[in-house]
């Protein structure tokens, strides 16, 4: 199993991710947003981070961009919020485009979570 950095700052879905992922063997750093987040990869860098796209301090796709410089790059799961709107879309596209290997949606079925790890490890 993978150490896994999950970077959300909603703590219900914080937790409810932390869990999903210890559920299956994984270890679980966390972070409440954004900046956080790339200090907590900075010093212990992990093979998978899981992001939120809307945070304060720092969004998403700034921390994939801010992830993808490193030089030992993690592969990356952008999750995204909301309704599956416009809006919604272009917020996932700019996280594929900003180098997120996987976008899913919220909520977020165990099922593609766990897929989503497993095909990225």
């Amino acid at each position: 199993m993978a150490t896994v950095l999950i970077i959300e700052d909603n703590e219900v879905v914080r937790m409810t991710l932390r869990m999903m992922m210890e559920d299956e063997g994984h270890s679980v750093c966390e972070a409440e947003d954004g900046a956080s987040g790339i200090q907590a990869f900075n010093a212990a860098p992990c093979p998978i981070v899981i992001t939120d796209l809307r945070m304060p301090n720092m969004d998403g796709n700034s921390v994939i961009e801010a992830l993808r410089q490193h030089e030992l790059p993690p592969r990356i799961i952008a999750v995204s919020g909301g309704e599956a709107g416009e809006d919604d879309r272009k917020f996932g596209e700019a996280a594929r485009n900003s180098g997120a290997d996987q976008v899913l949606r919220k909520p977020v079925r165990l099922e593609d979570l766990l897929n989503a790890v497993k095909s990225l490890l």
